[in-house]
């Protein structure tokens, strides 16, 4: 990792600056704040990411060392959740020296610190103080815009001093023969430094290591706010990305580590993630799985429209005709029914029993080399095939909201800060890099079993037990889900056949 490389470019951008090391202890911690992240999102989709910092992030991790960093919540969400205005369960205060800071309340705020902290000692055998360096802070579009417009004054102020030194300096009145009086006088009337320009912890937080992808949206909010305020905002910038540098550099600037200087390189690194809106390279008959996963786990869904707007293909996400929709089905907590009977027609409708339910259509869906598959007239060779292509599909499941009863959701609800889970079959899952999707955010589960069960068509076939995840996570959440068939490539860079 480069330390203090005077010869290194400091726009060039690298991902080098975070150092994690090899020893077991380290791995173990960092895949446990990965679950345990993961966990509470499942409860409370309000939380987004985990941001960290410190001797975990930078090579120096002992068994000794504690975990630092920041949960971020967004804050709108959470107000709904209360049934309250942000503003009564928030706190702002702004000193006279220093950066404007936003809490929550602290009933709120010791609702997620206390869990992820409690979850952290119970899973790896911490002690309160190796964890008490877990913070929350709260984010939303108004914080940010606050936070910024504070930062933002304090950079005007710092300027203004400097035209204001500039002109002190040109009165000077040393020199032979002026009165001592007059240069008493004059160094007593040197203008005060306001102190320079520093940004509040929850700006200078984001940017930190994430776990979790949900605070991606928000840096973009950030740094398309700051694009649009021209010099202004390479300055706020500067400042915002400094801070960053110095709470992970034990107070140090210039490190000769690679951060992103300039506007132009955060949005490479943080606004656009890299596949990110980019044609595919491959023709649509080499989309390979990864390649589709990624993107996919990346980018959200996305309707056959926009898709092709893009250049990309459509195969295996949605429908290929073109549509301005992706179409779902919509699951509801068992205590949503009359009756658990009620509730497993209800799965199976969903599932299994309809044309356009999940398994049937992900099985039928057109455009491979043998076309389309008629369940009712399915011979017994087609019906391998069948199963071949259920066995050959993943989940993508997100949270359920009103209007999900009918079926369809637009481009705008379906980004990737929305997925709650993708369920993968294992013939699916064991042929990805685990790196990959790590580096997504997005939590993966996987379906282990294969039940039998009967297609609408009433033919009896083997297919991944993706009902029973579904159950699990509508019974943990409490919530309704909205969910849609993806099928793969049965093998990499394969065309399903």
């Amino acid at each position: 990792m480069p330390t203090g490389d005077s010869s290194v470019e400091p726009n060039v951008i690298t991902e080098k600056r975070f150092v994690l090391s090899k020893e077991p202890f380290v791995k173990e911690r960092m895949e446990a704040v990965k679950q345990v992240v993961d966990d509470i999102k499942s409860v409370h989709p309000e939380v987004l990411s985990f941001c960290m910092f410190g001797s975990m992030t930078s090579g120096r991790a002992n068994p000794d060392s504690d975990i630092d960093g920041y949960l971020f919540v967004d804050a709108t969400k959470t107000a709904e959740k209360n049934s309250k205005a942000p503003a009564d369960i928030l706190e702002t205060t702004k000193p006279e020296e220093g950066s404007i800071r936003t809490y929550f309340v602290p009933e709120v705020e010791n609702e997620y610190s206390g869990t992820m902290r409690q979850e952290l000692i119970g899973r790896l055998n911490l002690t309160p103080e190796q964890v008490q360096h877990v913070r929350v802070r709260p984010i939303s579009e108004q914080i940010i815009s606050e936070h910024v417009e504070d930062l933002r004054e304090q950079v005007k102020d710092l300027r203004e001093f400097q035209t204001r030194v500039a002109e002190w300096e040109s009165r000077n009145p040393e020199g032979s023969g002026r009165p001592i009086q007059e240069v008493i006088d004059y160094y007593e009337q040197r203008p005060k430094h306001p102190g320079f320009p520093s940004p509040s912890v929850t700006l200078q937080s984001m940017f930190h290591l994430q776990v979790g992808n949900g605070i991606q949206p928000y840096r973009t909010h950030l740094i398309n706010q700051l694009s649009g305020m021209g010099k202004e905002g390479e300055e706020v910038w500067k400042a915002i990305i400094q801070g960053t540098e110095m709470m992970e550099s034990h107070l140090q600037t210039d490190t000769g580590k690679l951060y992103p200087r300039t506007l132009e390189n955060a949005k490479k690194m943080y606004a656009t993630p890299e596949g990110v809106g980019q044609p595919s390279e491959q023709g649509p008959q080499d989309l390979d799985r990864r390649r589709l996963v990624l993107e996919i786990l990346k980018t959200g869904l996305k309707s056959s429209r926009t898709l092709h707007d893009e250049g990309v293909d459509s195969r295996g996400s949605v429908d290929p005709t073109d549509n301005e929709y992706v179409y779902g089905r919509q699951f509801k907590p068992e205590n949503s029914y009359r009756s658990t009977e009620f509730f497993q027609r209800a799965v199976d409708q969903a599932l299994y029993k309809t044309s356009n339910s999940i398994l049937p259509v992900v099985a039928e869906q057109q455009g491979e080399t043998t076309g389309e598959v008629d369940l009712y007239e399915a011979t017994k060779e087609q019906k391998s095939e069948i199963e071949k292509r259920i066995d050959s599909s993943m989940l993508v499941v997100y949270r359920g909201q009103e209007g999900d009863e009918f079926y369809t959701r637009t481009d705008e609800n379906l980004g990737p800060e929305n997925i709650l889970f993708v369920l993968m079959p294992d013939s699916v899952l064991s042929g990805l890099p685990t790196k990959d999707l790590a580096e997504t955010g997005v939590r993966v589960v996987r379906v282990t079993n294969k039940i039998k069960k009967k297609l609408y068509s009433g033919d009896e076939i083997t297919v991944p037990d993706y009902e029973s995840e579904i159950k699990k996570i509508l019974q943990e959440s409490g919530a309704s889900l909205w969910i849609h068939g993806v099928r793969l490539p049965p093998e990499n860079g394969a065309n399903p056949s």
